[in-house]
């Protein structure tokens, strides 16, 4: 199987467009609106959609769903760890899947359970350079150690905030030093690991300006080699210095076009 040319010669592509009522193919998607995908490090494309799990060779599907392993059908995030293991993300539950030996083992939120999911409902999934699984939930950050099959949860609580708000993570990434920065739809958090300390960043720090809400509701983030910190909200990018915490706002006006912006370091 070679579904992707990395010798760098050349070649001619021809795509199909594949959906559930492509009849050119033996196994179609099981549905079609796609929520995340990922490429493993065998070449299979992993395919999340709102009902089911697709691993695509570049021939044919297999598909997973909650009649054959999977917690739930509504697949959210993606991740193969270190290992080639599959971590799948769901609306109810993480899904730990084994290629190897086929098996999916899975995980849930438990009432009382101090070494459990916050939540069930998994946003994201991120691997440090130390090797722990980051999940982002609909309520809590988790981070499971492989090695002691244990989770242990970060939640994050603001005076005069709505908790729903303060712990939906959306989005865990690592920068150069090992610092993770965490993205919630009220900030960002800052976490270094090795003081176990947390620094927020508020991209509207005004909290009866017209756009704080939107502002702050942070869906994804991005960090660049330069270390500066992409955030994508509501209310357009925001990019954070590290190194003096200013925080630049690109948008769009009306009329105007975006204003120009130039990374530190060029």
């Amino acid at each position: 199987m070679s579904p992707v040319n990395t010798s760098g010669q050349q070649a001619t592509l021809k795509f199909d467009r594949l959906t559930t009522e492509n009849k050119l193919i033996v196994k179609g998607l099981s549905q079609n609106s796609i929520y995340c995908l990922i490429q493993d490090s065998k070449g299979f494309i992993w395919i999340g959609t709102w009902d089911g799990l697709n691993r695509y060779d570049g021939y044919d599907f297999l598909i997973y769903n909650n009649t054959n392993g999977l917690s739930h059908p509504t697949i959210n995030a993606l991740l193969e760890d270190d290992e080639g293991i599959i971590w799948i993300g769901t609306d109810k539950g993480l899904n730990v899947l084994d290629q190897a030996s086929g098996n999916i083992n899975q995980f849930y939120q438990e009432q009382g359970c101090p070494n459990c999911l916050t939540n069930d409902f998994i946003n994201h999934i991120y691997q440090d350079k130390n090797g722990y699984i980051w999940i982002s939930t609909a309520f809590g950050l988790n981070r499971f150690d492989k090695n002691q099959k244990i989770f242990t949860s970060y939640n994050f609580f603001e005076r005069n905030a709505d908790s729903s708000f303060t712990n939906s993570v959306t989005r865990v990434n690592e920068d150069e030093i090992g610092r993770l920065w965490i993205a919630t739809h009220h900030g960002i958090h800052c976490f270094n690991q090795e003081l176990q300390s947390f620094e927020d960043y508020k991209m509207e720090t005004i909290t009866t300006a017209p756009g704080y809400k939107k502002s702050n509701y942070v869906q994804d983030l991005e960090i660049d080699e330069y270390g500066m910190v992409y955030v994508a909200t509501l209310n357009g990018v925001y990019v954070i210095n590290p190194g003096n915490g200013i925080i630049h706002h690109i948008k769009v006006e009306k009329g105007k076009g975006a204003e120009p912006f130039r990374q530190s370091g060029q």
